[in-house]
């Protein structure tokens, strides 16, 4: 909800410029979708440093996990290594925490289109999963491959998806930050309906850069380009 306030208020802005020279945060909002000042500061937050941390892939540590029943109060977790999926039953939260409690990710899983059903993240011994509201939990390591489509979750530049230009369109309303370790992330809004309406935008993607894709069932990246 509070992602679609932020952009139905940035709609309300560029229109107000149609008569007044626009402010960059309209340009920006303009050119490419993305969020600056304020509204950036409350999405992105004070995210954990782990985000940068790269872990084993092989998943040679990783284990499957089944949490349930899950307390009215919730479970927590601590995982071996390993890249991971998580989903539930039926709808509830997950967040990722670091050992001094600084938030990684945190998602809302439910049935389409309440919420997205799973989440893909690298998870190292120094984190905790905390699960809340659901009746069952599932936790299961996946393989990494490169693809172009990115689920809800965090994703590695080089590792998940290969570097380049690309056009980047959804499915569903969220976000699309990117992070590169020692400058200020950059995000994008996330925009698509059953009327055929969507955000668009370009993004250039570095390796080592990490996405967090948040709120949208899917994201289509198009390399631009050779």
């Amino acid at each position: 909800m509070r992602k679609a306030i932020i952009f139905i208020a940035l709609l309300g802005l560029i229109t107000l410029s149609a008569c007044q020279q626009p402010s960059e945060t309209v340009i920006r909002y303009q050119e490419n979708f993305e969020i600056i000042g304020e509204e950036k500061e409350a999405m992105v937050g004070n995210i954990s440093e782990t985000i940068y941390d790269s872990i084993d892939r092989s998943n040679a540590a990783a284990k499957e996990v089944q949490l349930a029943p899950i307390a009215q109060d919730g479970e927590e977790v601590t995982l071996p290594e390993g890249r991971y999926q998580i989903s539930g039953q039926i709808t509830g939260n997950i967040y990722i925490r670091d050992e001094a409690g600084k938030l990684l990710f945190h998602e809302v899983i439910a049935p389409y289109p309440s919420g997205v059903e799973r989440v893909t993240i690298d998870v190292n011994n120094s984190h905790t999963v905390r699960v809340d509201g659901f009746e069952e939990v599932f936790i299961t390591p996946v393989a990494t491959k490169l693809s172009t489509e990115l689920t809800t979750g965090i994703w590695e530049v080089g590792k998940d998806v290969k570097e380049g230009i690309y056009r980047v369109a959804s499915s569903g309303f969220g976000s699309f930050i990117i992070f590169k370790q020692g400058e200020s992330p950059r995000v994008h809004e996330l925009f698509s309906s059953h009327e055929n309406r969507e955000t668009t935008f370009d993004v250039h993607l570095q390796k080592g850069q990490r996405i967090i894709v948040s709120g949208a069932t899917m994201v289509q990246l198009e390399k631009k380009g050779k």
